[in-house]
């Protein structure tokens, strides 16, 4: 959580149902490697989850997080 892409990828997260890579580098103006790079730590801390469909990789916030993980 220390890292700012991180936080932003995770206030995108929390404010839509789901996001993809290509809307966080949108919104972000940041590279796709960097998008991909901090999404998969958010999901590896168990804070994302993610689908994918085709070729694209949806992510939102992971459904048995902690209520005041969710709320901070």
């Amino acid at each position: 959580m220390s890292n700012q892409t991180r936080l932003r990828c995770l206030y995108l997260a929390a404010k839509q149902e789901e996001v993809c890579v290509c809307e966080v580098v949108d919104a972000l103006d940041i590279s796709q490697p960097t998008a991909s790079k901090a999404l998969k730590v958010l999901r590896e801390a168990g804070i994302l989850t993610d689908r994918r469909d085709a070729n694209w990789i949806y992510y939102r916030l992971h459904e048995s997080m902690p209520g005041w993980v969710a709320a901070i």
